[in-house]
């Protein structure tokens, strides 16, 4: 199926942006992929004539947005309006209508992996960002260009990886109401997760990366204190979420495997077409309702084992 790409950016005048140091209001991009009515990928062409479900997609610490061609092209193919969150001053480089660029921040680029308040502000912006999307999906479908009368504003789902996975979880934990179908978790970081019992009843897939286990991430060359972090807020996670909840381990993937940062890693294709699938059909079924997509598949699928909450293997 053709997909079609535009770039739109979002303003939220009722939020300074923490990080701009001029009291302007917070600004980020996002990308939006969809089916498209054109015979090859365009920007900013026709949609094609139907109501699609949405899929939200926030990206990792510092990664473009749009560096997760794998999956996003797997759910616009299938049928679904993808928007990626940009994250300005965090992302490496944000690039606006204007031609303004805004890079890294050295003070985010050096952020140390103990300074919690550091990451949990990051986090909380991520959080409102994704939030102020949410909300303004009436807006689009009422009056963007392209997209208008085109999104199905109550079949809408949330992916997140890394930094982005710990945000997608919070709108949830949060922000959960009947609009937000679904979420999935690819390799998030468990250790802001936090420790509030608040009940999830939404679908949530947890997808980690090979080192799932205590042990694992130990071996891998982790600090004990980040691993013991870690699995505490995976066993958080398995506590909270009283809806269908699913746990899997992606054989031999790292942290930057669920994006196109990953870079020259072996069976790098085969694992991105398994985790774009895996999230097809998550949402597929659990935004879209089509009957055992995941749940009748998720047990046979090559290179990826369900686990428990502590990260071992459920079988």
């Amino acid at each position: 199926m053709p997909i079609g790409c535009m770039k739109r950016l979002f303003t939220d005048a009722g939020r300074i942006d923490p990080f701009a140091g001029d009291g302007r209001s917070r600004r980020f991009m996002v990308s939006m992929y969809y089916p498209s009515a054109a015979a090859e990928q365009v920007d900013d062409g026709a949609a094609a004539a139907a109501a699609y479900p949405i899929v939200l997609l926030s990206p990792g610490f510092g990664v473009e947005r749009d560096m997760y061609a794998f999956a996003v092209q797997k759910l616009a193919a299938s049928g679904f309006v993808v928007l990626t969150v940009g994250a300005t001053y965090e992302s490496v480089s944000t690039v606006f209508p204007n031609g303004e660029e805004i890079t890294q921040l050295p003070e985010l680029a050096n952020l140390q992996l103990t300074d919690w308040q550091g990451w949990n502000s990051l986090l909380d912006v991520r959080v409102q960002d994704l939030t102020f999307v949410l909300n303004q999906l009436d807006v689009l479908n009422e009056l963007d260009p392209v997209l208008r009368g085109r999104l199905n504003v109550q079949q809408v789902g949330i992916v997140g990886h890394s930094l982005g996975g710990a945000a997608a979880y919070h709108v949830l934990d949060r922000h959960e109401s009947d609009r937000v179908k679904a979420g999935i978790l690819l390799d998030p970081s468990l250790h802001l997760l936090g420790s509030v019992r608040t009940k999830v009843h939404t679908p949530v897939l947890l997808m980690r990366q090979n080192a799932s286990t205590y042990e694992m991430l130990l071996s891998s060359g982790w600090a004990e204190s980040l691993a013991s972090e870690t699995i505490a807020g995976q066993r958080h996670l398995a506590d909270v979420l009283t809806g269908y909840r699913c746990f899997v381990r992606v054989h031999g993937a790292n942290h930057l495997t669920f994006s196109d940062v990953s870079g020259a890693e072996a069976g790098l294709a085969e694992k991105h077409e398994l985790i774009a699938t895996a999230i097809a059909d998550f949402m597929l079924e659990f935004v879209c309702g089509v009957a055992g997509q995941h749940s009748n598949r998720v047990h046979s699928y090559a290179g990826l084992s369900v686990i428990r909450g502590d990260g071992h293997s459920a079988g």
